[in-house]
């Protein structure tokens, strides 16, 4: 280990629900890391299956670990819940049903440089196997790669979609806390906000090629049926960007990239006023569209969606 890091107390915020086949794997992930100066806050989102009892079983024997129970508000409420009363200065996050390789925090904490980042992040395997062996592993990776982040480029970047697997992150616990933290109206992409609005309050950000978890993939997911949380993401710009700030990023033609995914997977008859808000809030707005909505009545459903598609693709 780095000398200078040595002594730093890592915090790492757990989040689990109705994860009583995989818990235990993850944790042991935590336990056999190489790195020992760590805290592991597992915070349990209302589980009703056998979840607490495996994670009291960890708790006896090992002190760093911690389990705090809150009743079911979603990963975003669960990490604010644990990053509350975080003791290190470093954040890392692991999803319950998510695994680290051994050599995960030392890697990553020799390789961050707290004079010049923020935050650090690395490659991954991704896999949907069931069961996991971290000792001997051949699966797909995500392709991360060495590389920095900051100011006008970095956003731009991440406009275009989240480039960071947070089960690799470590980031400073003040920059988060300088931030607000999680959004919890963002899930489940508010780790991707989250690294927007660090990036836009002067964040640097470093990535490294090392592969240092594997991301499970789980039908069951909040994401499963789209893997780019569209409609959260979609959330999340609205929320962090004016269309001023987008014209001067040069970035409109990602953002209607965005609405154009919006529309195929979410539009419905019941949710065209929030789409139309949103067209507003983007600034596509010219006449062709105005008229588009004043008269959708007068077209079927469908029509409407493929009408308005195409009118929005022209922009």
């Amino acid at each position: 280990m780095v000398e200078p890091y040595q002594n730093t107390l890592i915090s790492i915020i757990m989040p689990a629900y109705n994860v009583e086949n995989y818990i235990a794997a993850s944790i042991d992930s935590v336990v056999n890391q190489t790195y020992t100066n760590w805290e592991l806050i597992i915070v349990d989102d209302g589980s009703t299956d056998g979840t607490a009892g495996i994670i009291n079983e960890f708790v006896e024997k090992d002190y760093r670990i911690k389990y705090l129970y809150q009743t079911n508000a979603r990963q975003a409420k669960a990490r604010n819940t644990g990053i509350a009363i975080a003791q290190g200065s470093i954040l890392a996050f692991l999803d319950s049903d998510d695994l680290w390789l051994p050599n995960k925090l030392e890697v990553t904490l020799a390789a961050f440089d707290l004079e010049k980042y923020d935050l650090i992040f690395t490659n991954s395997y991704t896999t949907d196997d069931e069961i996991i062996d971290v000792s001997s592993i051949a699966y797909k990776q995500m392709k991360i790669a060495n590389n920095s982040y900051y100011g006008k480029e970095a956003l731009k970047l991440f406009i275009q979609g989240n480039k960071i697997p947070i089960l690799t992150v470590l980031v400073k616990k003040s920059v988060v806390l300088n931030v607000g933290s999680f959004d919890i109206a963002c899930v489940p992409a508010e780790d991707y906000d989250l690294w927007i609005r660090l990036l836009k309050s002067g964040s640097t950000f470093l990535s490294i090629a090392n592969i240092t978890a594997v991301y499970r993939i789980q039908q069951s997911s909040s994401t499963a049926s789209d893997r780019l949380a569209t409609p959260a993401v979609v959330k999340s710009l609205a929320k962090n960007f004016s269309y001023k700030e987008l014209e001067h990023l040069q970035m409109q033609s990602a953002v209607k990239n965005w609405l154009l995914r919006w529309i195929d997977i979410c539009l419905t008859k019941n949710n065209i006023a929030i789409l139309k808000d949103y067209i507003h809030l983007f600034n596509f707005k010219g006449l062709p569209i105005k008229l588009l909505f004043f008269s959708h009545k007068l077209f079927s459903f469908e029509l409407f969606k493929r009408i308005l598609r195409k009118t929005l693709k022209s922009y």
